[in-house]
């Protein structure tokens, strides 16, 4: 009975030890972090890839199936840009945003930028930060 004790102990404060390091590497996540709802996505819409993923960013969607011609909806982008705030666009392999054609080049970068940013503090900078991941893209508003 003790050693049991003596385990489940053992594994709190490894849990503890976790939770610490990841709101100290990642603030912006710690608290869903704690709340354990990182580990879940929920889609947009019952249907394929690219229409959820237009959702995310348009909070609509022009299409039903994966098809590649270029979407003309507003995003999430542009309303940042309407209100002056700036945001930031991290993609892994190819970047989403490209079905809006050379639209968001300019707030696009790559992963590694993403990590040396968030690394030099130059994430934030505004009244409000926050990150959001949709699918192996991340979104910095700012």
């Amino acid at each position: 009975m003790r050693e049991r004790k003596k385990g489940k102990k053992k594994k709190e404060e490894k849990i503890r030890k976790r939770k610490k390091k990841n709101k100290r590497i990642w603030p912006f996540s710690a608290r869903p972090c704690r709340n354990g709802r990182l580990d879940r996505y929920h889609p947009s819409i019952l249907s394929e890839t690219f229409p959820n993923r237009i959702y995310q960013h348009a909070g609509q969607t022009d299409r039903i199936s994966n098809t590649f011609f270029p979407s003309t909806l507003p995003t999430i982008w542009d309303r940042l840009a309407q209100k002056g705030l700036r945001g930031r666009y991290y993609y892994s392999d190819l970047p989403f945003l490209a079905l809006w054609g050379a639209k968001y080049v300019s707030i696009s970068a790559l992963i590694g930028q993403f990590y040396s940013d968030a690394a030099a503090g130059n994430c934030g900078g505004g009244v409000r930060r926050r990150a959001i991941r949709t699918g192996s893209d991340w979104h910095w508003q700012r």
